[in-house]
This record gives C-alpha cells, sequence and structure tokens, in this order.
C-alpha cells in the first residue's frame, strides 16, 4: 500500500526515517528506567515468562499491524467511522472479559472503588481506547495505515516525558537520544512521503490552457 525504494531520495529518505525511528524505539526502551531493571525481572518470572512475553507481544504487534491495514477496505463498505469505533471498543472488552475471567479467579479483584482503579480506568475507556479509535480511524481514513503506524513510536517517547514530569523518573543519555532519534525519523519519512505525493500529483495533472494553445498553434 505504501511505495518504498531506493530509486529515488525521497522513498530512500523514507527507509532511512524508519530504520531510524525504529532504532530510536528500541533505544529509548532498553535505556529506560523501567528496561534497565530486566535483569531483576528475569529472576523474578523466570526464564518461560521471559520467553512468552516476548513472543505475545511480537504477535499482537503483526495482528495489529493486520488491523491498520484492514480499516481502509473496511471503511470503504462501512463509512459509520463512531458506529465502527464503538464496535471495535465493544468486541474487544469482550474479548478482554473472557480472558481475564479465564486468568482472574479471585472476584474479590473485580470489585471497583471510588480510587485510582476507578480513574485509570475512566481514562482508558474514555481517552485511551474510545477518542484515540475515534481519532486513529479518521486518520487513516484521510491519510492511510502507513501515516498512522508511523506516529506509535511517539506514545513511548511522551510516556517517558510525562512519567519525568509526573512521577519524576530520571531520563537517562540513551533515553533522549531515543526520543531525537524518534523524532527525526518521522520527520524524515513524512517529509519523503509529502515530496513523493507532490511529484506524483505533478505528474498526473494535465497541461494548462497555454501549452494546449501552443500546441494547437
Amino acid at each position: 500500500m505504501e511505495t518504498i525504494g531506493c530509486s529515488s531520495f525521497y522513498g530512500t529518505l523514507k527507509i532511512v526515517g524508519i530504520v531510524i525511528s525504529i532504532g530510536g524505539t528500541m533505544l529509548l526502551i532498553f535505556l529506560s528506567p523501567m528496561g534497565s531493571s530486566t535483569e531483576m525481572s528475569y529472576h523474578r518470572v523466570g526464564n518461560k515468562n521471559w520467553i512468552q512475553g516476548p513472543v505475545l507481544l511480537f504477535l499482537s504487534a503483526v495482528v495489529w499491524s493486520l488491523w491498520l491495514i484492514l480499516q481502509p477496505e473496511l471503511l470503504k463498505q462501512y463509512p459509520s467511522k463512531l458506529r465502527l469505533a464503538t464496535l471495535q471498543s465493544l468486541l474487544g472488552s469482550m474479548q478482554a472479559t473472557v480472558v481475564a475471567a479465564a486468568l482472574q479467579r479471585n472476584i474479590h479483584s473485580w470489585r471497583i472503588g471510588w480510587n485510582i482503579q476507578l480513574a485509570s480506568l475512566a481514562y482508558a475507556g474514555v481517552l485511551v481506547t474510545g477518542l484515540s479509535y475515534g481519532l486513529q480511524i479518521l486518520c487513516i481514513e484521510k491519510k492511510g495505515p502507513f501515516y498512522a503506524a508511523m506516529f506509535y513510536p511517539v506514545q513511548l517517547l511522551l510516556t517517558a516525558i510525562i512519567s519525568a514530569f509526573i512521577w519524576t523518573e530520571r531520563l537517562h543519555y540513551g533515553s533522549i537520544c531515543g526520543g531525537i532519534m524518534i523524532v527525526g525519523g518521522l520527520y524524515c519519512v513524512l517529509w519523503g512521503r509529502s515530496k513523493e505525493s507532490n511529484q506524483q500529483t505533478s505528474r498526473r495533472e494535465p497541461p494548462g490552457e497555454d501549452s494546449l494553445d501552443v500546441e494547437t498553434r
């Protein structure tokens, strides 16, 4: 769905930007305070869960990527964006409920009180799920899935920045370099994509009236 190649400068720029953005994301993850405690987490969870976790995260990323790719065709046949976001949230809630009921048998853990748990549920339901799904569908309809997917590494950068201001977590130099790489790679990809779109548009435009008059004469 996205033309990427080394035949043009802007195509090469998009590839370089993707590599830089992914490298910055990995750098931000492994050099963050959470990533620096991986050795302690390894001894706590054991070797089996240490392998299952990355495998499940990888499968989740693959499935989510496929869902982003399928959405443009789905929007052509089902253009109601609000209803689509509602159905997506409803089906996701049903799946999460089934998985949670299978893994968490303690009924006391299902109780919700007037505490941080209720606030986190409201935040996740209204902003993380409802608002983000609606904006994502709108973005995919306007710009395509490639444009929406390229902004996902920015979530890690914003999380690190907000954690530093609210929870006073220290940002290492590696995390700062990773954030700069994410922003720089994203800019390279979007700039290259914009220039390619302008070139394709100029090639498709018909000749103007002046050129037609010259040819007629």
